[in-house]
């Protein structure tokens, strides 16, 4: 089931009479069961109109989510549990491609992923805390793209980024969330432009992160990027099964 964007035109849309969020009431909830929301972003002459309401219910409990313009550059985000708020935060329309709500952290109760066009997409994550009945923003979780799930560990995960020269230079980092904080623990750095292979030679490294910090990590290998790339056929391939079967090395 697919909720979409209202198609509202700009003179008919009524924006909040304030940016206040307050507790909402269960009585015109429609209980609908997701797991994914895509958005279709309608293109009017004005602005692009965002508009969004749907609830789940969990442990008997209603947990509602809705987005709404300000106005043409901003949308207001807010969320209730048991008709007490839960988030309240203003994000950015200009981009604005999708708004998903997976179980991330494996709490059984729906996070939200919110995704930005771009060359490189760009995603924001709040995680739902069920001691605190509230949504916590994960801070820096924009850094790590198109973020995977390992199947060998599913309190890890990896992303992929691009690094330039059509796709060929790219990186993974490999990461859990611990208390609502992004701890990274592995990094592969791939570098597979065929321009100057002599003074620039296609490699992929692969490195440890120590105590989170970037600028102390330990080079665990290195890899023929043309060889590694054939024998796993295609670098997602490569990634998936990497980071799956060599966890040992960064846990």
């Amino acid at each position: 089931m697919f909720v979409h964007w209202a198609d509202v035109q700009a003179e008919n849309h009524k924006l909040p009479n304030h940016r206040q969020c307050v507790a909402v009431s269960g009585n015109f909830m429609r209980t609908i069961l997701l797991t994914l929301l895509l958005f279709n972003l309608t293109t009017l002459t004005v602005a692009q109109k965002h508009s969004l309401d749907t609830t789940f219910k969990i442990n008997k409990q209603v947990l509602q989510v809705s987005a709404d313009d300000i106005d043409s550059k901003f949308v207001l985000l807010k969320s209730s549990y048991a008709s007490q708020i839960a988030l309240c935060d203003t994000i950015d329309a200009v981009g604005l491609a999708n708004i998903e709500f997976p179980d991330i952290n494996n709490d059984s109760y729906p996070d939200i992923l919110i995704t930005y066009f771009g060359n490189n997409p760009t995603y924001f994550l709040y995680l739902f805390d069920y001691t605190t009945k509230h949504y916590k923003s994960i801070a820096d979780y924009m850094n790590y793209p198109d973020a995977v799930q390992l199947k060998s560990n599913r309190k890890y995960y990896y992303s992929y980024y691009r690094g330039g020269c059509a796709d060929m230079n790219w990186g993974s980092d490999l990461f859990k969330i611990v208390d609502y904080k992004i701890i990274k623990v592995g990094h592969i750095d791939a570098q597979g432009c065929d321009f100057e292979k002599e003074k620039y030679p296609q490699i992929i490294r692969v490195f440890r992160v120590i105590n989170n910090d970037k600028k102390m990590e330990n080079l665990i290998t290195k890899l023929s990027y043309e060889k590694t790339l054939k024998k796993f056929d295609n670098k997602w391939k490569f990634l998936d099964k990497y980071w799956n079967q060599n966890l040992k090395n960064f846990d």
